[in-house]
């Protein structure tokens, strides 16, 4: 019964919403158009038209030739020639080098994990880290959006690649996931399909980023313990119950690295938090960076990896 009147509730509301934007929408067009408006629709801007002289507005302008008009709009579309000649090295430089820094650092062990979630050699997860920037940087314009491989779509294409146990099979499968997943968002931007986001309710979207880190964090409760899981296609609780099952077979030197990794991930992010404002330097240094380093310091030191081998 609840269930059917939030789908009642939230089917009023979006009725209404598309009642009111008809409403604007025959408002605006009972309204005298100026020149520009009347091509806005039609996706043509007003530059698009040179001015000839005096006299009626049809005999005074004429379409810009095809050259012109995409000269004009190509740094639109490829914005790296719009910023690139005015990018200032000296008051940009270093905080971008920070900045790619962090990321960086961020990026690589992330990318690796997420090879893993998708069951494909870990080196393919820096490929699909690296090529995703290279591209946004010559096309995008956001300085917040996140690019590149994220947690649900590596385990969507993990839980696809279930069963094929050749490698090289699994990667070719997983190039053409990639691709067919690629040319759909590409046609979803060409039809403006975005404004379904608009539809969709805050209780929805956070159920469903809680649902995705509760089933990732499940896929990974055997890999911190340590155990050998030979039903790692299997996902979510099952794999839970598979390691609360075996946990007089934990291997200590992973369940210790792993604890003391997310240990020294919080204890920074409290100590950003609580002396933040005296201690300046930490606000410039990812959690991350320091786990990285720290983990690469003593896995050579104490030789890590060839005890985790032959254990």
């Amino acid at each position: 019964t609840n269930a059917m009147l939030n789908v009642k509730q939230w089917l009023l509301t979006y009725l209404e919403r598309l009642s009111t934007a008809r409403e604007a929408n025959l408002s605006a067009n009972r309204e005298p158009k100026t020149f520009g408006e009347k091509y806005s629709e039609l996706d043509i801007d007003e530059s698009d038209f040179l001015v000839l002289g005096d006299g009626p507005e049809e005999n005074q302008v004429v379409r810009r030739s095809t050259w012109q008009i995409f000269k004009k709009r190509f740094p639109y579309y490829v914005p790296i020639f719009l910023w690139l000649p005015r990018y200032s090295l000296k008051k940009f430089a270093l905080k971008d080098f920070a900045a790619g820094l962090g990321v960086a650092c961020m990026l690589i062990p992330q990318s690796l994990a997420y090879a893993t979630l998708a069951n494909l050699p870990p080196i393919y997860g820096l490929y699909t880290a690296l090529m995703p920037l290279i591209i946004y940087t010559l096309m995008g314009t956001s300085k917040q959006l996140s690019i590149g491989p994220d947690a649900l779509g590596s385990l969507l294409v993990g839980i696809s690649l279930n069963g094929v146990n050749d490698v090289n099979q699994r990667i070719q499968i997983a190039h053409l996931l990639s691709f067919m997943s690629g040319m759909l968002l590409l046609l979803l931007g060409l039809f403006r399909v975005g404004f379904l986001d608009n539809i969709l309710s805050r209780p929805l979207l956070a159920g469903f980023v809680n649902a995705v880190a509760l089933i990732i964090m499940s896929n990974q409760v055997d890999l911190l313990l340590g155990i050998a899981n030979p039903h790692s296609e299997e996902h979510g609780w099952s794999r839970v119950l598979y390691a609360l099952k075996n946990l007089d077979h934990i291997h200590w030197i992973t369940f210790e690295l792993g604890v003391i990794s997310i240990l020294i991930i919080v204890l920074i992010q409290i100590i950003k938090r609580v002396w933040g404002d005296k201690l300046v330097f930490m606000k410039f240094v990812p959690p991350t960076l320091i786990v990285v380093v720290i983990g690469i310091l003593v896995t050579f030191i104490a030789r890590l990896d060839i005890c985790l081998l032959y254990t």
